[in-house]
């Protein structure tokens, strides 16, 4: 009995250890079953970064989590009706999905809201790159006069007055004041804290495969020259560029007018048209695109830049084959 039992027994382990290990697909495994996926693996290594989640602050540190308060109160405006996520929206990946944004008093802004995800190590801040670090462009909106339009003095003073903001800054901050560069530290912990990796990111990793479609628009995106300003980790975000380096771009646009951009800062003749190329993580969600949500369609945005940055005409396949690439670069968000 013991000698028929053995076979048995030993049958079933061996199944039960196969399966066991069955659950994500190693690089290693890929490389033994399709040679050419791992070449596009490379591929993407070579060109793309996964973010790095160490770097992530604590979401329970006192911090970050004063931040996020500070993040969602309407009363760090002059009239109690706007915060931070009413033109930075978390639920919508840090956007309001609107061409321009309402501030305080129905006044609307000069330019669409940029994502405000992902922003921490990028080359500066803002379209025309005016601020130079996220905490310096924590600030900046909650002092303009048009968007929620304190001055250092109101907030401050409006900050104090609460017996529970007394306690989270103690918190936060122990032993200190209650002071414009604490606030703004806060609330850039707070948001540098909203980092989550993409199917991109675990493909990177080895952790999972991408579609036939998703990698071929990853090839077409490398090959067409995409990545001479969308690559590393953030997709984009590390220097500025001229929008329009072959023809006018508000003619594909359809903008209103022409926005001299970087220029109206530096005053520099080379920066007329020149803005801070955006990161393109989480692109499919954040629309409507480019410095004047001009563009709400991804598949257009994505034919403009081809002909206006790179003088190339994407097909219909091309174009949806990088729509489907960009789609895995959407984060997995789940804040609120």
């Amino acid at each position: 009995m013991k000698n028929l039992l053995y076979p048995i027994l030993l049958a079933v382990l061996s199944t039960m250890i196969f399966f066991s290990c069955g659950g994500k697909t190693t690089s290693a495994e890929v490389s033994q079953t399709n040679p050419e996926k791992t070449d596009l693996l490379e591929l993407a290594r070579e060109n793309f970064e996964s973010l790095d989640l160490t770097k992530r602050p604590d979401k329970d540190h006192p911090k970050v989590v004063l931040g996020k308060v500070l993040f969602f109160d309407p009363q760090l405006s002059e009239t109690g009706e706007v915060s931070c996520n009413s033109c930075h929206d978390l639920k919508k990946f840090g956007v309001d999905n609107k061409p321009l944004s309402k501030g305080i008093k129905g006044h609307m802004t000069q330019r669409n809201s940029p994502t405000i995800l992902n922003t921490s190590g990028q080359v500066a801040q803002f379209w025309d790159g005016r601020s130079a670090t996220l905490r310096e462009q924590v600030r900046m909106p909650i002092m303009n006069l048009t968007e929620m339009g304190m001055t250092e003095a109101m907030l401050v003073d409006r900050l104090k007055k609460s017996p529970d903001y007394q306690k989270r800054f103690e918190l936060a901050f122990p032993g200190e004041e209650i002071l414009i560069e604490n606030m703004a530290d806060a609330i850039a912990s707070f948001i540098e804290s909203e980092v989550y990796h993409s199917k991109f990111d675990k493909f990177l990793l080895g952790q999972v495969n991408l579609s036939k479609v998703e990698l071929k628009g990853m090839q077409v995106f490398i090959e067409k020259g995409c990545t001479d300003c969308h690559d590393g980790a953030l997709f984009g975000g590390d220097d500025f560029e001229k929008f329009g380096l072959f023809q006018d771009y508000w003619a594909m646009t359809k903008s209103h007018k022409p926005d001299s951009g970087r220029f109206l800062i530096t005053g520099d003749p080379d920066d007329l048209y020149v803005f801070k190329i955006p990161t393109l993580r989480n692109i499919d969600k954040t629309q409507p695109y480019f410095h004047d949500g001009s563009v709400r369609d991804l598949k257009e945005a994505v034919k403009v830049m081809g002909k206006v940055q790179l003088n190339v005409d994407l097909s219909n396949d091309e174009t949806e084959a990088i729509v489907q690439f960009l789609a895995t670069l959407t984060g997995d968000h789940s804040t609120i």
